[in-house]
């Protein structure tokens, strides 16, 4: 079983560790904003809400002017990076919301 620092730094979340070159591809990638969105989720499911609260405030802190998210964010160089717009990163950040809020009102 993998631990959460390899494929975590902060509330950004990587697909897989791409160190062993598990994928094939040169290189690395950046972090997944789905999977971002799906750990904010988990935490509040886990009744660990204001974390989730944190790390869904330092992600809605990289959408661009007008709200859109890309795919996914380079914490190191902070940029977005992939494909643009990207509507799973979307619903991932609706579905956090909901979550959250679901998590508060069972409180």
């Amino acid at each position: 079983m993998r631990s959460s620092e390899e494929i975590c730094s902060g509330p950004y979340v990587r697909r897989y560790s791409t160190e062993e070159g598990v994928d094939g591809l040169a290189g690395s990638e950046g972090t997944f904003l789905i999977c971002s969105f799906w750990l904010v989720s988990a935490l509040a499911l886990a009744g660990r809400v204001e974390e989730a609260e944190r790390n869904l405030e330092q992600l809605r802190a990289l959408q661009n002017d007008v709200g859109l998210f890309s795919e996914e964010y380079d914490p190191s160089g902070r940029r977005l990076l992939g494909n643009f717009p990207q509507a799973f990163s979307h619903i991932g950040l609706l579905h956090s919301i909901f979550t959250i809020s679901e998590a508060k009102s069972e409180r």
